[in-house]
């Protein structure tokens, strides 16, 4: 039916079934008939199966083809081959496999390739694409990077020169070489070779070779060596990614002067030392700053000559960064995402740094004082905080914390949260619905607010490791979506309120440690599945699962009034008096007995005996005598 439809257009040169869903299999489409064609565009139309071995043979004069975004498998036909006027090939999003370097070797016009998405095997080398001279885009990510059987073809002098080189390719080798093409590129406008893991130095030579470079992503490549600039400004690079390498030395203290209008910089994961650049503050297009772990040491002493800066996101996480931070930030700008946390910063923390916050963690370090108790209520766009793993003293009441839901908004974001000692990653689309509050290993007291119980879509609270004292708020109960709740090691008494069995979500639940009494919650629902550590620690709590016994005839004395307590004393003491009255009788006339058998029965026991006592007479008679 197809093949009769498209006979109708034999001189068509622009065909577009784009988006029309024919629900078969491409065996079915026969394009012969089609010989002037010159743009064809088959993407996402619902055809399914392999290419034909025929059909595409005798498109001769095709320049443009888009077999985009379907199921199609296998490997391409040989007749890929004869296309030779293609200056346009969009192969992306299916299911294609195998190597296509010899289909695809005479379609020496092409300008714009895509291929990513697919399984196709792809030589790391380029050597497919020796004689494309006019060659200026290539799309090739998610496909499978191998190494050239000839590898004295690596060093070819490519007759191309490329505007955009997207990889970003699979490998089952540790390392892959670097590809020898790409040192003469002096064209690039954008670069990315994301987890390609090409091996060698960093692509210093790029920066000074391709001065209209405007993207540069290299995350998750195995590059070694230090991180420089070219002498000359780059003024079109606006986005740098080399994060999770292995770069060493330096950041370049003239980086402003020479990337002035950077507005993404992510230097994550390498092993970089030294001290922030002080221009950092004088990029005023700089939105995101990402320097986390790392070797960075020293105080954030910025230049903010250029006020009015506006951080999308800056990280600093885990360096062994020092020093009083907050007066810096200040100076700084408005920042939307803040995060501080595995650092040696000090001194106090506050909230008055910009009314655009939305998350701020400025966990493990060495703040002190009191929590801060102003500045909050101007932070409408605050949905994430963490203070845990610091020295903060006072009251959770001095926060504003009845206002609303803290939440880490984006998806692009990562975070950690720790519970019960444990520490759990949430990024992607699960931190979009992951709310919390971390004030743990803190010397928080006195008492928790009931406002926290409005808080309604909070997954996870904990408040562990402080000193928080008196009763566990029963507001607690409409805290319906919580998920993870840990009270630990503080001193909060009282009863735990039976209400929190209408927690339905919960399923992590500490109180261990504590000073609460009266009976655990009921075993029903979520808490049936909680043992006796989330409750170790209180000695006056009893009840399922703890092995103390709420039974008062178990676990409490019978406790006596003080006139009750004497008379039981008095009769016990009556009672003792009469059995040692009956046991001396009893054990004295046996011995009597004893004794005269004895003497009735042995002679020279008798005379033994009544010896003694005539002895003792006379003796007794003569003492009385003498002395009295």
């Amino acid at each position: 039916m197809l093949r009769k439809t498209l006979t109708a257009f034999q001189s068509v040169r622009e065909l577009s079934l784009t988006n029309i869903q024919f629900n078969g299999i491409v065996v079915a489409v026969d394009f012969r008939d089609l010989s002037n064609l010159e743009c064809l565009s088959i993407s996402d139309c619902g055809i399914n199966g392999t290419l034909p071995a025929a059909g595409f043979f005798e498109l001769r004069r095709l320049e443009e083809l888009d077999l985009s975004y379907k199921e199609l498998q296998g490997p391409l036909p040989p007749s890929f081959a004869n296309m030779s006027s293609l200056r346009r090939l969009d192969l992306s999003n299916n299911h294609f496999t195998g190597n296509f370097s010899s289909n695809l070797a005479s379609l020496t016009s092409l300008e714009y390739l895509s291929f990513e998405g697919n399984q196709f095997e792809f030589p790391i080398s380029f050597t497919p694409f020796a004689n494309y001279s006019n060659l200026k885009f290539i799309y090739g990510g998610e496909n499978k990077a191998i190494l050239d059987s000839h590898p004295s073809l690596n060093g070819f002098f490519p007759k191309f020169q490329l505007q955009v080189l997207c990889l970003s390719l699979e490998t089952e080798a540790k390392s892959l070489p670097f590809p020898n093409f790409l040192l003469y590129q002096d064209s690039l406008t954008y670069l990315d070779l994301r987890e390609t893991r090409l091996e060698g130095e960093f692509l210093n030579y790029f920066l000074e070779n391709n001065t209209k470079l405007t993207n540069l992503l290299l995350e998750s490549c195995s590059f070694t060596g230090s991180f420089k600039l070219p002498s000359s400004p780059l003024v079109s690079l606006i986005k740098i990614d080399v994060s999770e390498n292995a770069i060493t030395g330096q950041i370049p203290s003239n980086i402003s002067s020479i990337i002035p209008k950077l507005t993404f910089l992510n230097m994550s994961m390498n092993d970089i030392h030294g001290l922030i650049p002080h221009d950092f503050g004088q990029m005023r297009s700089l939105l995101m700053l990402d320097l986390s772990d790392n070797h960075l040491s020293g105080e954030l002493l910025l230049n903010t000559s250029a006020a009015g800066l506006t951080f999308s996101l800056l990280r600093l996480s885990n360096n062994n960064l020092g020093g009083i931070v907050f007066s810096t930030l200040f100076r700084l700008g408005w920042f939307v995402n803040l995060h501080l946390d595995g650092n040696s910063f000090t001194g106090s923390i506050s909230f008055n740094i910009s009314n655009s916050l939305q998350v701020m963690d400025v966990s493990n370090n060495h703040f002190v004082g009191e929590l801060p108790s102003s500045g909050m209520e101007k932070l409408f766009a605050l949905k994430a905080l963490s203070m845990s793993i610091n020295h903060l003293e006072g009251s959770i009441n001095d926060i504003c914390l009845s206002r609303g839901v803290f939440m880490f908004p984006f998806v692009h974001e990562r975070a950690n949260f720790i519970t019960k000692k444990r520490s759990y990653s949430y990024s992607g689309i699960d931190l979009a619905y992951m709310s919390a509050i971390d004030l743990s290993d803190n010397i928080l007291n006195e008492t928790i607010p009931s406002e926290l119980g409005n808080l309604t879509t909070i997954r996870a609270l904990n408040l562990s490791h402080n000193d928080l004292r008196e009763k566990i708020p029963t507001t607690f109960s409409s805290l319906a979506q919580i998920q993870s709740l840990d009270l630990s090691f503080n001193n909060l008494g009282g009863d735990i309120p039976p209400q929190l069995t209408e927690l339905n979500s919960v399923a992590v639940f500490s109180v261990a440690h504590n000073n609460l009494s009266g009976a655990t919650p009921e075993m029903k629902g979520q808490f049936s599945t909680f043992d006796g550590s989330s409750y170790e620690g209180n000695p006056f709590l009893c009840g399922p699962p703890l092995p103390t016994s709420c039974n008062h005839n178990n676990a409490k004395p019978d406790y006596k009034l003080p006139n009750e307590t004497y008379n039981d004393e008095e009769n016990g003491n009556w009672l003792d008096m009469i059995d040692f009255w009956v046991s001396f009788s009893i054990a004295y006339t046996t011995i009597l007995l004893v004794i005269v058998a004895v003497l009735c029965i042995n002679p020279y026991w008798r005379w033994v005996w009544f010896y003694y006592i005539e002895s003792v007479s006379i003796n007794g008679y003569y003492f009385i005598e003498d002395n009295f």
